[in-house]
């Protein structure tokens, strides 16, 4: 037993290191970078110089919105690749000792989301970026005319952050989420509900008002009605679960507990209706 715990001390040593150690080299390719760009040594030729080494990229980015010259304010009407990648300076001397920024999610790319986040911010302002998720690991294709995921992709960008999903978007009931074969994702976790960037509003709703995304499809359960069921005013996501459950009308699995947090006596749902629920006239 005491030979076991030392060694699990050790692993646990071992990995606390490597982590730590994995955190100061990123902190010091952003600060390379960030010397890189303070130091501005551009090319003289711009993107000529990269189609040198990087032809494939360079065909994905001239027939992209992003390489598009007549389109104003893109990279491809400056400086080009170097917009986004960095001054040149040393780099085609020496490609690994002078690296240029390299974007995608962080098992990928050479430097953190933060500055990843803030290139793409200089052009996309407007936008509201996750702090912790580069927007390179969502938007992967960028030299190309794909660079937004489609709603597959979405949904398996959430899913990967989100595990404790990945089973319930595919149960009996799935409110649409997955097609019949539990494979194909045919909505989009931003279509309705969330904002893909973020937002002010827990957990990254679109929107305050929280009902708003379901009465997009049950308008008839808006109301006003004469009488209504205080309950449901506030959230609807307090009875049903949009991501998923073993009942057909994606009520959760403790709704009685809910239930019971106004009425004292043991609801029995099979002699409720759902006039009386959601309201009626």
């Amino acid at each position: 037993m005491r030979m076991s715990k030392a060694i699990y001390l050790f692993v646990n040593s071992f990995f606390l290191l490597f982590q730590i150690n994995v955190v100061l080299a990123s902190e010091l390719k952003d600060e390379f970078f960030k010397q890189k760009f303070f130091e501005a040594r551009y090319s003289q030729t711009g993107a000529q110089s990269c189609t040198e080494c990087h032809e494939n990229a360079m065909q994905g980015f001239l027939s992209s919105i992003h390489g598009n010259k007549s389109i104003k304010g893109t990279p491809a009407t400056g400086i080009e690749c170097e917009a986004c990648h960095g001054p040149l300076g040393l780099h085609a001397e020496e490609p690994e000792i002078y690296p240029m920024v390299h974007f995608g999610a962080m098992e990928v790319a050479n430097v953190g989301a933060k500055t990843q986040n803030q290139i793409c911010l200089r052009c996309h302002g407007d936008q509201f970026p996750l702090e912790t998720t580069p927007c390179a690991a969502c938007h992967t294709k960028v030299h190309s005319d794909n660079a937004i995921p489609d709603t597959q992709k979405q949904s398996l960008s959430c899913l990967e952050c989100h595990p404790q999903l990945q089973k319930q978007v595919r149960m009996e009931y799935n409110h649409g989420l997955v097609d019949d074969k539990g494979t194909n994702i045919l909505q989009g976790c931003s279509t309705y509900c969330h904002a893909a960037h973020g937002s002010k509003w827990a957990p990254a709703y679109q929107t305050p008002a929280l009902n708003t995304p379901c009465f997009e499809c049950h308008i008839e359960k808006q109301g006003p009605f004469k009488n209504e069921h205080t309950g449901f005013k506030g959230n609807c996501t307090k009875c049903h679960d949009p991501h998923g459950t073993k009942d057909a009308h994606l009520i959760k699995p403790d709704i009685d507990k809910v239930c019971s947090e106004c009425h004292n006596e043991k609801i029995i749902l099979k002699n409720v209706t759902s006039e009386q629920v959601h309201g009626h006239n």
